[in-house]
């Protein structure tokens, strides 16, 4: 269980939906392994050996300690998308439907925050509050 909750993480970092990412970002590692490609093992081996460093408890893998791993993740999943625009020439509505699946939660969010903005979050109103009612 530790490797599935460890491969969800590294989505996090790039604010895509792990259940969702997870697909292109298969799709891209299974490809990969059948054209023997070079390269992008060479492009997630940073990961490879941050899990294994955290498998024996030597980093953690999670969280904002995974930041640098966005680049990587963000071009397998763009590779995956392409891999599955390829598979699916026939029916194109499945590789929109992923696309659009992949970012409707951001287009969500972003809709949600131009309707309601983040403000400027201060500590004196709660301190204050604190000591009213002490």
């Amino acid at each position: 269980m530790w490797f599935v909750k460890a491969f969800t993480e590294i989505f996090f970092p790039t604010g895509l939906s792990a259940a969702i990412a997870a697909l292109p970002f298969i799709v891209a590692c299974v490809s990969a392994l059948q054209q023997r490609n070079g390269k992008f093992f060479i492009l997630l081996s940073p990961i490879v050996f941050a899990l294994l460093a955290s498998g024996f408890d030597r980093y953690p893998f999670s969280g904002r300690l995974l930041l640098f791993v966005c680049p990587a993740v963000l071009i397998v999943i763009a590779d995956g998308l392409n891999e599955i625009r390829d598979k699916t020439r026939h029916a194109p509505i499945i590789w929109i439907a992923v696309v659009a699946l992949l970012f409707l939660p951001r287009v969500i969010d972003a809709t949600y925050y131009l309707k309601e903005p983040r403000t400027r979050e201060e500590i004196r109103p709660a301190i204050s509050y604190i000591k009213e009612h002490r």
